[in-house]
């Protein structure tokens, strides 16, 4: 009995196993990602001598089309475009299988993969930007299609300008933009692929998020334009540069938002008033919008502060002025405080000497240099309030360090005397009359009691008794400050000068 067994095995063993061991698939074999309408290659190993093959695909385990109904025997490659009549899915195999009736050799893939529609995300312009006409720019996208792509430009949501018909899917297009394009800040552009092969491909498309604009010279705001600190009550020049002769808005954000609108509609720079209702932050930003065409506009490029309360601003020496021993030199300041002030000289970072002990805040301080003080490029000068009641004295630091340097060489001019401005009240020219002075290389500086320049006019030479004429005819109504400068260092101040 156990001879006869043993025989029946060895008969059974003995016949041929055509299921797994003629074929083989080898791709799609399970985690492939394949996209409807791009052509790939099924491969397959076989040692089918018994003739043709058949590949079929399934879905969930079941059939769902026939790929190709015959395969002769001599290839182990046919190449597929998955058809666009395809549901996109997860669950597809191929089954390959020998087509002799004797034959019932056949192999899946061992595990299975994907087909996926056609995308295509359009990521520039994508909305906010700003082209100008006449100019180039790079169109840029992401897909898996193998079609090329069409690229139009939309305006108003309505098709505007045919960009190019055709052009291959690699993710860029470089578009020279015409300059007769018309302004405006409701453009779009859209991408749709273009079938090259018919009924494998449904159209795919995608637009531009959101609107960009198209404009003529670019609008860019020059101040603030990043880092100011601008206090509720203060006056303070809004200013921008616009080639195209405009009318703008001016607007204020905050945090990234709207907050409000400064001015509906001026023609040049603009000084604010920041009334108290505009709350503290350094989250502010200003925006400049070019009326005749909104596709120009501009912020600020970072973040300016807007303070609330009393404040101190050192502006001479504020960093980089190198100043002799032996010489008198005026130390200035800003505030908006009526007490007296304290100032001090301060060297690496420590307390070094009392320049003053108390003196009436009107923004400027002689000081007359000590010989004996050691040269240094680590000097600062502090001014704090005397009087005020608050839990940390009000005070402001020089930003940078200066340099004390000697001994005094001798110098090319000698500055003395006063000036005398007229008429002040101003006009559009101010005389600025020098007393008994001699001197070179200087310049004449009007600015805001913020210390904002509005005014600068160089001076090659004055002497004794001498009148130069200042145009003040762009300058705002309000109230100033006259300096005189040399070497970037501030040698004379007049409080007020009054234009209206």
């Amino acid at each position: 009995m156990k001879k006869l067994i043993l025989s029946l095995l060895i008969a059974l063993l003995s016949i041929p196993a055509f299921s797994s061991s003629l074929v083989t698939v080898v791709s799609p074999n399970g985690g492939e990602n394949w996209t409807i309408g791009c052509p790939y290659a099924i491969t397959w190993i076989s040692s089918n001598t018994a003739g043709a093959l058949k590949i079929e695909l399934y879905k969930d385990n079941a059939f769902c089309m026939t790929i190709c109904s015959q395969v002769p025997a001599s290839m182990t490659s046919y190449t597929w475009i998955p058809p666009v009549s395809l549901i996109p899915a997860s669950t597809y195999k191929v089954k390959i299988s020998l087509l002799a009736s004797s034959a019932t050799g056949y192999d899946f893939s061992d595990g299975n993969f994907s087909i996926n529609g056609g995308t295509l995300t359009v990521v520039s312009p994508n909305g906010g930007e700003v082209w100008q006409k006449a100019s180039t720019h790079l169109i840029t996208w992401t897909g898996n299609i193998c079609d090329n792509v069409r690229i139009e430009l939309w305006k108003g949501g309505v098709f505007n300008l045919l960009i190019t018909p055709s052009t291959p899917s690699n993710g860029s297009f470089t578009w020279a933009i015409p300059a007769a394009t018309v302004s405006g800040n409701d453009y779009k552009i859209k991408i749709m692929s273009v079938n090259t092969v018919a009924g494998t491909t449904s159209t795919v498309f995608d637009f531009s998020d959101a609107n960009f604009s198209i404009g003529t010279t670019p609008l860019t705001v020059i101040s603030p334009n990043g880092g100011e600190m601008w206090y509720v009550g203060g006056t303070y020049p809004i200013t921008w540069i616009d080639a195209t002769a405009e009318y703008v808005r001016i607007e204020l954000w905050k945090g990234g938002a709207l907050n409000s609108v400064i001015c509906n509609s001026t023609a040049g720079p603009f000084n604010w008033v920041i009334p108290a209702t505009v709350g503290t932050g350094n989250d502010y930003k200003i925006k400049v919008i070019g009326l005749s065409s909104s596709a120009s506009y501009d912020f600020s490029d970072n973040n300016f502060s807007i303070l609330q309360g009393s404040f101190i601003i050192v502006t001479s020496p504020n960093g980089g002025e190198t100043w002799l021993k032996g010489t008198t030199r005026i130390i200035t300041w800003l505030d908006n405080i009526t007490w007296n002030v304290r100032i001090e000289l301060w060297k690496g970072g420590a307390y070094y000497s009392l320049i003053n002990a108390s003196t009436p805040s009107t923004g400027s301080c002689y000081w007359a240099i000590p010989a004996t003080l050691p040269s240094g490029n680590d000097y600062k000068v502090r001014v704090l309030a005397v009087s005020n009641t608050g839990s940390a004295p009000l005070s402001d630091f020089s930003d940078n360090n200066f340099t004390i340097n000697g001994p005094n060489p001798t110098p090319v001019g000698t500055t003395f005397g006063s000036i005398k401005v007229f008429p002040n009240p101003g006009s559009n020219l101010l005389h600025v009359q020098f007393g008994e002075w001699s001197e070179t290389g200087i310049e004449l500086e009007i600015v805001d009691f913020v210390g904002n320049r509005m005014l600068n006019q160089p001076v090659a030479e004055v002497k004794g008794n001498e009148t130069v004429d200042l145009n003040s005819s762009t300058l705002p109504d309000g109230n100033y400050i006259i300096m005189v400068k040399k070497d970037n260092s501030i040698i004379y101040r007049n409080n007020l000068l009054i234009r209206h």
